[in-house]
């Protein structure tokens, strides 16, 4: 199962890498995301694909709620 790497997402500047993002919470729930698909990918179970749907979902009501 593959998961991101926590203290990456949380310690490194907002400027590295080669998305910028606006946040380090975006940068986590973006992790978040690609962690789930590629768990899905891997081993298509019911419990991964609702993981990787809730894990959309609250990217979604994130971006939405900084639009306001």
């Amino acid at each position: 199962m593959i998961e991101p790497n926590w203290n990456y997402f949380l310690n490194a500047p907002l400027s590295h890498g080669t998305i910028q993002y606006k946040t380090k919470t975006e940068r986590v729930l973006v992790a978040r995301v690609t962690a789930a698909a590629s768990n899905w990918q891997e081993c298509q179970t019911y419990e991964r694909l609702e993981r990787w749907k809730q894990a959309r979902e609250d990217l979604e009501a994130f971006r939405q709620g900084q639009q306001k």
